[in-house]
């Protein structure tokens, strides 16, 4: 068998990136991916992530560190899962601060600042602060 590409895992990244390459085209597109089907109920509960985040059959940890004075570790977990980790994190996101965006633009990277950042994420703040004022 031959594709045009091949994507290494199905991610966030991964998933998206077949799409697009195989929508509107008749590009071929291989997706490989060393987890398995995301079927889990516990996938789409928000407390599902401790679970999922420590079950060896969807997450791989891997030890970052030591760093720090105190030689510290942390343990990051990886989805390996249809999905990637996107679909083990428990549905947590954030955006990041403002003044971090900003000061990459003062060092010299030009439409890295919080302004156009924020943009896209702008509806999904929308519903969520209207949700909170409709309790």
């Amino acid at each position: 068998m031959e594709f045009d590409y091949v994507i290494i895992g199905s991610g966030a990244g991964g998933s998206v990136l077949a799409e697009r390459i195989s929508a509107g085209s008749r590009a071929t597109v291989l997706v490989i991916e060393a987890g398995r089907h995301d079927r889990n109920p516990m996938h789409l509960v928000p407390k599902g992530f401790f679970y999922t985040m420590h079950s060896d059959r969807y997450a791989k940890k891997f030890t970052a560190g030591p760093f720090g004075p105190e030689n510290a570790t942390d343990a990051w977990w990886r989805g390996r899962v249809v999905g990637g980790s996107t679909t083990i994190n428990g549905l947590v996101w954030n955006r990041g601060w403002a003044g971090d965006f900003d000061c990459l633009v003062e060092e010299g990277n030009p439409g890295w600042g919080w302004a156009p950042r924020s943009r896209p994420a702008r509806p999904s703040t929308a519903r969520a602060c209207a949700a909170r004022a409709s309790k």
